[in-house]
């Protein structure tokens, strides 16, 4: 009769599974590194093949900064210097365009007003007329009265 053994017996301690989790992080680690690696790479040959196919175009314009700057500086001087040559002239210039803007408002207020008393003056004057009218027609209509009723007197 034979016996075949069924029981296998397998130990291990902690240490033994930390160290053996330790070199699968690692070994993802650098698969990962690997990977990394590769993409910075491939990044870096591509902005070489720009830079190489731009170089003249990089160093014409790294060659005209200078007299940009110059350029940009003597403008910004300039501006300086008007605006220096100017500030008491615009101080008073617009000092005289808050006084005309003040005069202008106090006209267009005595305008208002002025046309406010015209139409209450026109108004009273046709209320006035009215009555006149009115009171000159009840005049009339007595002197009618009174001339038929002398009318039919006579008659």
């Amino acid at each position: 009769m034979t016996i075949i053994a069924t029981n296998i017996n397998l130990s291990f301690n902690l240490m033994d599974l930390l160290l053996v989790i330790l070199v699968i992080v690692a070994i993802i680690a650098i698969v990962m590194l690997v990977k990394v690696l590769f993409a910075v790479s491939k990044t870096l040959k591509t902005v070489s093949i720009i830079v190489e196919d731009n170089q003249e175009s990089l160093d014409e314009a790294l060659k005209s900064l200078p007299g940009i700057t110059r350029s940009a500086d003597g403008i910004l001087t300039e501006a300086d210097t008007l605006v220096r040559e100017l500030r008491p002239s615009l101080v008073k210039t617009l000092t005289e365009v808050e006084g005309i803007t003040s005069d202008a408002h106090r006209l267009s207020t005595d305008a208002v007003d002025t046309v406010q008393y015209v139409a209450m003056t026109a108004v009273d004057t046709m209320d006035n007329i009215q009555t006149g009218v009115s009171s000159a027609t009840d005049y009339v209509s007595l002197i009618k009265s009174i001339l038929e009723s002398i009318k039919s007197v006579l008659k």
